[in-house]
């Protein structure tokens, strides 16, 4: 699998138009599931929209990655469901034209 990009402890990897991560964690942090991720278009309004609806978020949206090639970035939000998994929002932003 080709790897894409490693952000801290997280490694991520293409995997046939699935982006697969590793992260690791101590036993305390462990939780038997993994997170879903959702790439919408404009992640501040799709937050305003579940908000709306009643969501909860546990942060606010931030860069977690910026491809020094490209000089595009990917964004991200976390909220959980209710059964406590873990869910995210993720946006990719191209970087400004000059």
């Amino acid at each position: 699998m080709p790897h894409i990009f490693s952000f801290g402890d997280l490694i991520f990897f293409a995997c046939g138009g699935t982006r697969l991560y590793i992260q690791a964690t101590s036993d305390e942090q462990w939780r038997p599931s993994s997170i879903l991720y959702f790439l919408v278009d404009d992640l501040q309004a799709a937050r305003d929209e579940l908000i709306g609806r009643g969501i909860t978020f546990k942060d606010q949206p931030r860069g977690i990655y910026t491809d020094e090639a490209t000089g595009s970035q990917e964004w991200m939000t976390f909220f959980e469901d209710c059964e406590g998994n873990t869910l995210a929002l993720m946006s990719r932003v191209s970087a400004p034209r000059v």
